[in-house]
């Protein structure tokens, strides 16, 4: 019989455990902008919403199957363990985005901030009309506290572009600017609870 090390496998698990989430992380950098809230009991969330009825709903379990074969165990270290894990956070990171795709999906149709554009290209036009819809809030600088993140990468990149035409950056600031002024208008008739 082998001894056991509890410690020091509670310890190595531990370590998996903040690797992987890592390495979710990186291949699904939305959710590090999205604080994650500990719901301590019940099974069931509600939440306010602008434009809409207040939403409760349930919990919804994301998963991937973990391959595993008892004879790759004694060779499952260093390299071959990291590449498996990042197999693995790949997956997990594509269910993640599955979802969050779908949910921002079906909450945008919801409280109709949805915008179809049925196949066509995205212009400036499109998404300045689209930042027309977003209720932002902003921080003590005046700046929005919420980025627009575009889950592709690529379509950042075009938005980027963007802001280097002057006629854009024009327009997009005084959208940005009018949503501040709606910002502090609702700051400032909002009742204060003791």
């Amino acid at each position: 019989m082998f001894p056991e090390f509890p410690t020091l496998r509670h310890d190595l698990a531990k370590q998996l455990h903040t690797l992987f989430e890592q390495m979710v992380e990186a291949k699904a950098p939305l959710f590090a902008k999205i604080p994650i809230v500990a719901q301590h009991e019940g099974t069931l969330h509600s939440y306010d919403r602008i434009g809409a009825d207040s939403k409760t709903e349930g919990q919804e379990q994301i998963a991937i199957p973990i391959p595993f074969n008892v004879d790759e165990v004694p060779e499952l270290v260093g390299d071959k363990l990291l590449a498996k894990l990042d197999g693995l956070a790949a997956e997990l990171a594509q269910k993640k985005m599955e979802l969050f795709d779908r949910k921002f999906r079906e909450t945008t149709e919801e409280v109709g901030n949805a915008f179809n554009a049925n196949g066509a290209p995205l212009t400036q036009d499109m998404f300045l009309s689209v930042l027309e819809r977003v209720d932002m809030e902003f921080g003590r600088d005046g700046k929005p506290t919420a980025e627009f993140f575009p889950s592709s990468i690529r379509l950042r990149e075009v938005i980027d572009t963007w802001h280097m035409d002057r006629t854009f950056k024009e327009r997009y600031e005084a959208i940005i600017g009018r949503k501040r002024d709606e910002w502090r208008d609702r700051e400032s008739n909002r009742k204060l609870v003791d």
